[in-house]
C-alpha cells in the first residue's frame, strides 16, 4: 500500500500568546564551603574574600557558612605565604558542600598584540586547568593594539584565551586564540599572545589526538587504568578528556608542556575510549563532540577476557558532565564489567552452545552489608558484514546501507530487540562479597542461533533486559556525594549496542567498507559525497533534507577557515551518534594497519597522488561553520560519524578549480582478528558557488495515481541555467517496472524553466525519486550549480489504509489528538508528535518556554479489516504510539526468524517505512525516510533549518 502521511506540507507558522507562571523560589544564594590546603581541610583558620575584603573563620573540618554565592577565598599562613582559589560562581543552599583546594598565589603577566582592532569587546580568559576555574578581565583591544596584562591567580596550568563575543553566535568579526602557561612552580612574566585575523581557525580545533601515542596501562585497582599520552598525543597545556563509551563515565583532564598527559579512569580491557582535546578551553562541559577527537580500544591481553564490555548502573544519568565535579561531587552509581572466554569465534546458523564468565561489580556504596539484585540480561548478533561482504548495521542513523526500491537510505533508530538477531538471556549468580567496594558475580549465556541467520561477520553484544542500559546488577545507588576520582554521565542517549566480541558465521565475500568523503562539510543541508560504485546501496542522511546526488563545495582560498578539505575516508557504519559521544564502534579495527592511497584529478586534468601512508587512528568531531558553530542547534540530528585518519597533512587538499574534481581512495585495513576490510572507490565533487532555486514540485509531496509530475524550476537569482531533472517512478515498488523521464534544457533570462515535453503521469502505485541539477557558467568563470533530490509515494487508490501523526507526546502523558502546548507546561522536555489527522495544522514559534520538540512519527490506521491481518502475529504491538500503530518492517514471529533488515530472503517479509518532508518553500526542516517513530528525528522549534 502506499499512503500519503496525513500532515504532510503543513505550514510552520506561529501563534503568540503570554502566559505567566509563578514559581516558588526553593534555592537561596549562599551556602556551606569547606577549604583545603595540600590535599587536607584548613581547619580553624581565618581567611579572606579577597573579592570584597570580608574575613571567615573555618570550622574543625575547614568549612564555613559563607552567606553569598561567589566565593574568592584567599588565606595567608604564619609565614605570609598566600593561598587563594580563583573566584567561584554558582554556591547555594542546593548542596550540602562546595569543596575548593587553595594553591600559592602566582603572578601571569605578559603582553598582547593584535593586527587589527577588535571590533567588539575582545575578552581575556585565565582558565585554570587544574581546577577548571577561570578569571575573566577585559582587555581594551578595542582602542588599542596592545594590551598588557599582570594578573593575580592560583598556582597551576593556565590556557590565558582571548576572544571577542560567541553570543549567540560568532560573528564575521569572531577573533580568538590562546596560549598555554605552567605556573604550577611559581610566577611566570614576559608571556607574548599575538593574534592575527589571517590565521584564525576553528574554535574548538581540527586535528584529534594521536591514537598511535595514547596507551592504556591497568593498576592494582580494578577501578582504576591510567590512560597515557606519549608527548605529542595532543597539543600541550590544553584540557584533555576521555569517555568510557560503554559505560558513559567522562573526565576531563589536562595536558603537560611536551602534550603527554595521564588520566585516571575506568578502563578495562576491550573498553573503547573516546579523547578528545579542546586548543582553546571551548567546552563548556569539559567534554563536546565540537572538539576533535579520536576512540581506542583498550587491548584485550588474557583469553578470560576476548568477550569484554561494561555497564554503568545506575540506567539514567545523576552526575553531569561539568568541569568542577571536584568542587560539587558526584555520585558512584557503580559499573559492572563483564569479562569471559570465547569458545570458538566460527559459528553457524542454527548452532547453539554456552558462553560464561565473570562480573566484577565496583562502587564504593558497595560494603558487606549492601543488599544486591542480580537481574538479567539479553544476548543479541549484530550483523556488521553480510554474505556479500557489504557492511551493515542495525538501527542505523546519519547513512544507512539498507535502501528503499528508490535508492535513498533508511534511518531506523529502533530498538535493539527489532534489529538484532536474539540469541538467549543472560543469567548472572552466585554473588561473592570480595572487600570494600568490590564484588564478584557469575554470568552465563545458553545461546541458540536462529536456523535462518546468514553467513557474515557479527558481533555479540551483551545489554540490560530490554534497553542498553537497564542494571543488571541493582541495590548500589546512594545519595552519599564523592569528591575525587569522579567521573560525569552523559545522559541516557547512549548508544543501544554494546557490542562485547566479534564471531563469524559461515562463508563470505571479501569485506569492503562504505566510506564516504567530506562528511562534515555540508551544502544546502546535503552533507557528505558517497563513492559512485555505492550509490544504490549505500547513502547518507543528514535529516535536514535528502542528500543530494551530486556533492557541491565552494571553492578553496587562502584564509585559513577555507583554505582545504580532508579528503580522510569517513565509515559512518561503523559507528555513529545523534549527541555528544559516539556509539560503541562495531569493528574492533587495528592501529596502525593497512594503508591509505588517494589520487586527485582536477576540471584541468592534473593528477595528485597522496599515499600511500598506514592508518594510524579514528578521527571524529561534529560538523560546524568554519568558526565552529554547530549546524543543529539543540537538536536531534546527526552528530559524530566515524573516521579514520593517518594523521598526514597531504590529505588536507585544495580545491581551487571550478568543475568536477575526481578523488579515487585505495586503501584496506584490518581487525583484530585479523580480517581485512577493503576501502576503494570514486568520488565526484563539484566545485562551483551555490545556485539557489524552487521546484514546481514541494519537495516530498505525495501523488494521487492519474497525476502529472510539473518539471518547472525557478532560479534566484534569474540566470539562464541549464536545467536537468530526472524522475524515476517504480510502479508497486518493483525495480523491473521502473518508468524514466529526463527534462533537459536551459532556463530563460529570468531564471524560469517549464518544459514543453509530455510531462510524466503516473499511472500506477508506487514510489518515485526526483534529481535536479542545474548549472550555469558566468561570464567571469564562475561555475554556479545547485541540487535536489527527493522521493515520495503515489498513493493506492481507494485503499481503506491511511498514513497519520500520533495523538499526544512521546511520554504519554498527554494522549490526546488536540491540546495547547500551555497544558502540557509541566513536561519540560517533552517531544510532541505530528498532528494525527489529516489536514491538522500544529502551530509553533520559534522559540518555547521549555525545552519542547517536534518528534516526526508516522502511523497508520485501517478503516476496513485489512490490516488486522497484515499485521498479526508481528509484534507490532510493540511498536504501538499512544493506540496508533507504527509503520514498520516486519516478519512473522515464527521460530528460527530474524529481523527482516538482516535477512531480507527470508519468506513473508513485509517492508514499511515513510518519506517525511517537513518545511515550507524555499525551507527544509525535517527530511528523510524512517520506520516506527524515528526517535531521533526530531527538532527544537529554535533550530537552524536547511
Amino acid at each position: 500500500m502506499f499512503f500519503p502521511l496525513s500532515s504532510f506540507g503543513r505550514t510552520l507558522s506561529l501563534l503568540v500568546g503570554i502566559f505567566a507562571f509563578l514559581f516558588a523560589a526553593t534555592t537561596m544564594a549562599g551556602g556551606t564551603i569547606e577549604l583545603h590546603l595540600d590535599g587536607a581541610p584548613l581547619i580553624n583558620q581565618e581567611v579572606t574574600d579577597y573579592t570584597d575584603g570580608s574575613s571567615y573563620t573555618t570550622d574543625a573540618n575547614g568549612k564555613i557558612e559563607f552567606p553569598y554565592s561567589c566565593p574568592g577565598m584567599e588565606y595567608t599562613d604564619g609565614s605570609g605565604v598566600r593561598y587563594r582559589m580563583l573566584e567561584f560562581c554558582g554556591v547555594s543552599s542546593d548542596l550540602p558542600v562546595y569543596k575548593f583546594g587553595l594553591a600559592k598565589t602566582v603572578t601571569l603577566s605578559g603582553r598582547i598584540e593584535i593586527d587589527d582592532l577588535c571590533k567588539s569587546a575582545c575578552n581575556l580568559r585565565f582558565f585554570n586547568l587544574d581546577t577548571g576555574l577561570e578569571l575573566n578581565t577585559g582587555s581594551g583591544l578595542k582602542v588599542n593594539v596592545w594590551h598588557t596584562f599582570s594578573e593575580t591567580l592560583s598556582a597551576g596550568r593556565y590556557r590565558i584565551i582571548l576572544e571577542t563575543s560567541n553570543w549567540p553566535v560568532p560573528g564575521s568579526e569572531y577573533l580568538i586564540d590562546s596560549v598555554g602557561v605552567d605556573a604550577r612552580g611559581g610566577s611566570v612574566s614576559d608571556i607574548s599572545l599575538k593574534v592575527s585575523r589571517d590565521t584564525q581557525t576553528n574554535r574548538f580545533g581540527s586535528t584529534p589526538p594521536r591514537a598511535d601515542l595514547i596507551h592504556v596501562e591497568h593498576t592494582d585497582d580494578s577501578r582504576f587504568s591510567v590512560i597515557k599520552g606519549a608527548p605529542g598525543a595532543v597539543l600541550p597545556l590544553v584540557p584533555v578528556s576521555v569517555l568510557n563509551v560503554q559505560t558513559g563515565q567522562a573526565l576531563t583532564g589536562a595536558s603537560e608542556n611536551d602534550g603527554s598527559f595521564e588520566l585516571h579512569f575506568f578502563a578495562p580491557p576491550g573498553s573503547y575510549i573516546q579523547i578528545t582535546q579542546d586548543p582553546h578551553a571551548q567546552a563548556y562541559n569539559g567534554f563536546s563532540s565540537s572538539n576533535p577527537s579520536t576512540v581506542i580500544k583498550v587491548p584485550v591481553e588474557l583469553s578470560t577476557h576476548t568477550i569484554s564490555t561494561a555497564q554503568r548502573l545506575n540506567g539514567s544519568s545523576k552526575t553531569p558532565l561539568a568541569r568542577d565535579l571536584k568542587i560539587k561531587g558526584g555520585y558512584d552509581p557503580g559499573v559492572a564489567w563483564f569479562y569471559g572466554e570465547i569458545d570458538s569465534a566460527m559459528w553457524s546458523a542454527g548452532s547453539s552452545g554456552r558462553l560464561s564468565g565473570q562480573v566484577e561489580i565496583l562502587s564504593r556504596n558497595l560494603n558487606a552489608e549492601t543488599v544486591v539484585e542480580l537481574q538479567s540480561g539479553s544476548a543479541y548478533l549484530e550483523q556488521v558484514i553480510n554474505q556479500s561482504g557489504q557492511q551493515k548495521a542495525a538501527a542505523p542513523e546519519g547513512s544507512s546501507s539498507d535502501m528503499t526500491v528508490t535508492g535513498l537510505p533508511i534511518s531506523r533508530s529502533e530498538p535493539e530487540w527489532a534489529e538484532l538477531i536474539d540469541i538467549g538471556q543472560i543469567k548472572l549468580s552466585n554473588y561473592r562479597f570480595i572487600e570494600e567496594g568490590k564484588a564478584i558475580a557469575e554470568w552465563e549465556l545458553n545461546y541458540s542461533v536462529p536456523d535462518l541467520t546468514p553467513n557474515g561477520i557479527y558481533q555479540i553484544v551483551l545489554s540490560g533486559q530490554g534497553w542498553s542500559m537497564n542494571p543488571m546488577v541493582k541495590g548500589l545507588q546512594t545519595e552519599q556525594r564523592f569528591y575525587d576520582d569522579v567521573y560525569g554521565e552523559p545522559s541516557f542517549h547512549l548508544s543501544t549496542v554494546q557490542g562485547a566480541a566479534q564471531i563469524t558465521i559461515g562463508d563470505y565475500e571479501p569485506p569492503r567498507l562504505y566510506s564516504a568523503l567530506l562528511m562534515n562539510e555540508l551544502s544546502n543541508g546535503s552533507r557528505g559525497v558517497v563513492a559512485n560504485e555505492d550509490r544504490e546501496n549505500f547513502g547518507i542522511s543528514g535529516r535536514l533534507v535528502t542528500n543530494s546526488s551530486t556533492a557541491i563545495f565552494p571553492p578553496n582560498t587562502e584564509s585559513p577557515l577555507n583554505n582545504s578539505y580532508n579528503i580522510e575516508p569517513f565509515i559512518p557504519l561503523t559507528a555513529y551518534s545523534n549527541k555528544e559521544w559516539i556509539s560503541n564502534p562495531k569493528i574492533p579495527f587495528k592501529f596502525p594497519s593497512g594503508s591509505l592511497t588517494a589520487t586527485v584529478t582536477s576540471p584541468s586534468g592534473k593528477i595528485s597522488l597522496i599515499g600511500p601512508y598506514p592508518i594510524l587512528g579514528s578521527y571524529l568531531q561534529k560538523a560546524s561553520t568554519p568558526l565552529g558553530e554547530e549546524i543543529v542547534r539543540n537538536s536531534n540530528a546527526p552528530d559524530l560519524h566515524y573516521g579514520l585518519t593517518t594523521y598526514r597533512d597531504e590529505f588536507n587538499v585544495s580545491f581551487s578549480e571550478y568543475g568536477d574534481y575526481v578523488v579515487e581512495i585505495k586503501g584496506d585495513i584490518n581487525d583484530e582478528a585479523g580480517h581485512r576490510y577493503d576501502i576503494r572507490g570514486h568520488y565526484t565533487i563539484t566545485v562551483a558557488e551555490t545556485l539557489d532555486f524552487e521546484t514546481g514540485v514541494f519537495p516530498g509531496t505525495p501523488f494521487e495515481v492519474g497525476d502529472a509530475y510539473s518539471p518547472a524550476v525557478v532560479i534566484q537569482p534569474g540566470v539562464p541555467a541549464e536545467v536537468v531533472i530526472d524522475i524515476d517512478h517504480y510502479p508497486y515498488s518493483n525495480k523491473s517496472q521502473k518508468v524514466s523521464k529526463r527534462y533537459e534544457d536551459w532556463a530563460n533570462r529570468f531564471g524560469y524553466f517549464q518544459s514543453d515535453k509530455d510531462p510524466l503521469r503516473f499511472e500506477e502505485p508506487g514510489e518515485y525519486r526526483v534529481n535536479y541539477e542545474l548549472r550555469y557558467l558566468s561570464e567571469d568563470g564562475t561555475l554556479w550549480a545547485g541540487t535536489r533530490q527527493w522521493g515520495s509515494i503515489v498513493e493506492t487508490p481507494n485503499s481503506r489504509i491511511s498514513a497519520k501523526g500520533a495523538r499526544g507526546s512521546e511520554s504519554g502523558n498527554e494522549r490526546r489528538q488536540w491540546y495547547l502546548f500551555s497544558d502540557t507546561s509541566y513536561e519540560r522536555n517533552a517531544h510532541f508528535f505530528s498532528p494525527y489527522q489529516t489536514g491538522d495544522v500544529i502551530w509553533t514559534a520559534n522559540f518555547t518556554d521549555w525545552n519542547a520538540a517536534l518528534q516526526n512519527v508516522t502511523t497508520i490506521e485501517d478503516a476496513g479489516t485489512q490490516l488486522a491481518s497484515v499485521v498479526s502475529n508481528r509484534n507490532n504491538q510493540y511498536h504501538n504510539v499512544n493506540g496508533s500503530v507504527a509503520l514498520v518492517s516486519s516478519v512473522e514471529q515464527k521460530s528460527q526468524m530474524v529481523p527482516p533488515f538482516v535477512n531480507p530472503d527470508q519468506p513473508d517479509v513485509q517492508w514499511g517505512y515513510y518519506y517525511s518532508a517537513n518545511g515550507r518553500p524555499g525551507v527544509s526542516v525535517r527530511e528523510f525516510v524512517g520506520t516506527a517513530t524515528s526517535a531521533n528525528g526530531y527538532w527544537r522549534f529554535n533550530t537552524p533549518y536547511g
